[in-house]
């Protein structure tokens, strides 16, 4: 399952009318390439800087502009978020761009589950995912939002409605929880590997379908065996 797909199904199963996406210069290509356009009545594309590959100032806006410009527009049914992928960058994008997205709106995250080597915080040229997936799960763990990561291309994030946080059921450790709570990037990434699918509620594409039903009929679901 691919970003364009998930969004694709998650388009069908909430009836979403208004879709917001927001890329980086460095993000966000092959999945902008593969959109159905036409499965929204409203698609607003935005793509920020915060440097560029050289390491000089971008030449796009920051985000915190295209943040303001995306909340001119009114408020979204779906948002499609490929930060650029530091921590720093990654958070700010996820705060900022979460407030664009309808109470009952859902969000979608790229590169929340990477492969090791693509996961240092420091960008470099060719793969690399970086820190998005830490961004991620700290803001997703205090948002009362329902949330759980695709297993596939390279982790899709997904954040549901306001006040849906009991309705996906997962038992982390309390000491792993305590570990990521005290844990610098670094320790984060290092869990991340070592224990990855449960911090992140891994799940497989299959099961992307039921669960989306579950939140939008209200209906809780436990993800056993998240993490094997």
């Amino acid at each position: 399952m691919q970003g364009h797909e998930l969004l694709r199904d998650l388009a069908a199963a909430t009836n979403a009318k208004r879709c917001l996406i927001v890329t980086s210069e460095d993000t966000g290509n092959p999945f902008l390439a593969n959109l159905r356009i036409a499965r929204f009545e409203t698609l607003v594309s935005l793509q920020y800087g915060d440097l560029a590959q050289d390491g000089s100032a971008s030449r796009y806006r920051p985000i915190g502009q295209v943040a303001r410009e995306a909340r001119r527009l009114g408020q979204f049914d779906v948002a499609f978020l490929d930060p650029f992928h530091t921590y720093r960058s990654s958070l700010a994008a996820l705060r900022r761009i979460g407030r664009s997205t309808r109470r009952h709106g859902w969000m979608v995250v790229h590169d929340c589950y990477p492969p090791y080597d693509y996961s240092s915080d420091t960008f470099r040229p060719g793969p690399w995912c970086g820190s998005t997936y830490a961004a991620f799960r700290d803001v997703a763990m205090p948002s009362d939002r329902a949330w759980f990561v695709v297993d596939d291309d390279y982790g899709l994030g997904v954040l549901g409605p306001l006040k849906t946080g009991h309705l996906i059921r997962h038992v982390l450790p309390a000491e792993l929880a305590r570990r990521w709570a005290r844990a610098d990037i670094d320790g984060k990434r290092d869990l991340l590997r070592d224990h990855g699918p449960q911090l992140m509620r891994l799940v497989e594409p299959a099961r992307v379908g039921g669960l989306l039903a579950s939140v939008m009929a209200g209906t809780a679901v436990e993800l056993a065996g998240a993490g094997g």
